[in-house]
């Protein structure tokens, strides 16, 4: 390597004149090149890694006490010996780390909003905010950290001199560490279940493992520090469980290819090796399959966890709330008649983040720059209605414009329309799980009354007009019962005769059945 770089003018030396392979061969220094500093995105993490497995590197006086390096990790060393013998859940767990608590844990501070998101996008250089320019990103920095949101799949691959070369393995996991799993691989199948080695990023599929990690990492965000419990209790078990039955199945294939061997030893010397070599073949292939089986339920355990835990997070963590189902008012008395009762925690906003965002000050925008909000603001004084309102003049300018077409066409069919405060409160029991819009009818006696009686004082008949309300109590029921039967009376009557009657809603949106009825009153008059 040092002629190579030697021969290419790449070579520099270090400290005592010695061949300084990280110079030679690294990046070069950031601002040569027009680079950003990169210390707080990669030797952060090799900082991260050292005092996880021996904590009191990073004490006072310690070699790592100071985190900071330059773009070469200068003052890292290029290894650290181990304080404890490292399991494989501390390797798991090495690579779903976050910084956690230390001063650079990402699910704290502003960035993370109010409850603990620790992702932090990767800056573009076609923003949708036109005011972020090239000179911005380049100057700004968020932690990097070992497991983060846009990880494809990571991988722990397992030495084992002292086990055979058919036991090579490693643990795969799809998608950023902290939301996922891993699943252990055998190199021998030659394969990855299907689960691992099928879908796209174009649609969502839940008979794919990455999808299954990636849906619940990302609702995970809304209130990370309370989920990644739920998330790591799941995986825990299961594990834990995978681990447990590995061994047992490695003793299984142990068996079967230490079976083949002698069996193939004595095939060989009475039947000759190619005999033998079927021996051995078969002996594989069966080893194959134990191995698949096994990595096959793991997957299909994840898989399965993970799509309840999905659901199960879409219900219990949603609209700035979390659901328990521990019974009475303050979820921890006994619910109604000895049953559990539904509590809806209101989760709001940590007070440090309320003061960050500015929630303790006015935010109309007369008041001065630190107002609180809450100062009262002195209403203006209304004077209170008059018993007998005089009605404003209207200017001729002002009067609506009805043109002869609209008076030929409505003169026959007036319409009289309630005011809102008449309406009694509409029903919340209502029968229609599309829409709870309420609904205004009124018909318009006008169209059949050709036979109505001449009033009192003599001249044309009086208008009657009836109403058909969409709601109201059970005191109301005589009334409403009266109303409907006699709007059922005049639309038969108005169908017999061939007159039109015009129906007025307040119907904020019209459903389909709705439309149908309109339909249907335009076509039968």
């Amino acid at each position: 390597m040092r002629e190579v770089a030697d021969r290419a003018g790449l070579t520099a030396e270090g400290r005592n004149g010695m061949f300084h392979f990280l110079k030679t061969f690294g990046q070069r220094e950031p601002a040569s090149i027009g680079h950003a500093d990169l210390t707080h995105y990669a030797t952060l993490r090799v900082w991260r890694v050292f005092t996880i497995v021996d904590p009191s590197l990073a004490e006072e006086g310690r070699y790592l006490h100071q985190p900071r390096s330059d773009y070469l990790g200068e003052s890292q060393p290029f290894s650290v010996p181990v304080a404890d013998q490292l399991t494989m859940a501390d390797i798991f767990n090495i690579n779903r780390d976050l910084f956690d608590g230390t001063a650079f844990d990402l699910r704290f501070g502003l960035a993370a909003g109010p409850w603990g998101d620790p992702n932090r996008f990767d800056v573009c250089h076609d923003c949708p905010d036109p005011t972020l320019t090239e000179e911005d990103v380049a100057h700004g920095a968020f932690p990097r950290p070992i497991s983060m949101f846009r990880t494809s799949y990571s991988q722990i691959t397992v030495s084992r001199a002292a086990e055979p070369d058919f036991l090579a393995m490693a643990w795969v996991g799809q998608y950023a560490p902290h939301a996922g799993a891993y699943v252990p691989i055998y190199v021998i199948t030659g394969e990855v279940p299907k689960p691992m080695a099928t879908g796209h990023l174009f649609r969502y599929d839940p008979e794919v493992l990455y999808w299954c990690f990636a849906v619940v990492g990302n609702w995970a965000r809304l209130m990370y520090i309370f989920i990644e419990k739920e998330i790591r209790d799941t995986r825990k078990g299961i594990e834990y469980g995978v681990r447990a039955r590995q061994g047992g199945m490695e003793e299984a294939v142990k068996q079967i290819m230490h079976q083949a061997d002698e069996g193939a030893y004595y095939v060989g010397k009475y039947a000759g090796p190619e005999h033998a070599a079927k021996v051995v073949q078969r002996a594989v292939r069966e080893s194959v399959m134990v191995f698949s089986e096994y990595t096959d339920s793991c997957v299909d355990e994840y898989m399965t966890a993970w799509v309840k835990l999905y659901a199960y997070l879409i219900a219990k963590y949603h609209d700035g709330m979390v659901m328990h189902t521990t019974g009475g008012t303050d979820g921890k008395g006994g619910g109604v008649d000895g049953k559990g009762t539904i509590w809806m925690q209101k989760m709001f906003y940590p007070k440090k983040w309320l003061t960050a965002v500015g929630w303790f000050n006015s935010f109309w925008p007369d008041d001065p720059p630190g107002t609180p909000a809450g100062i009262p603001f002195p209403a203006p004084t209304i004077p209170p209605p008059s018993d007998n309102p005089t009605p404003a003049p209207v200017a001729e300018s002002e009067a609506p414009t009805v043109s002869e077409e609209t008076v030929a066409e409505n003169t026959d069919t007036p319409v009289t329309q309630f005011p809102d405060e008449d309406f009694p409160t509409p029903r919340e029991d209502t029968d229609d799980d599309s829409t709870q819009d309420y609904v205004q009818v009124v018909y318009s006696a006008s169209d059949y009354t050709d036979t109505a009686e001449p009033s009192e004082g003599g001249g044309a008949p009086q208008e009657a007009t009836t109403f058909v309300s969409g709601g109201g109590d059970s005191t109301s029921f005589p009334l409403v019962a009266i109303s409907a039967l006699w709007a059922m009376i005049g639309a038969l009557v108005g169908f017999a005769f061939g007159r039109r009657s015009k129906i007025a809603t307040s119907r904020a949106g019209q459903d389909p059945a709705w439309t149908r009825a309109m339909d249907q009153s335009e076509r039968y008059g």
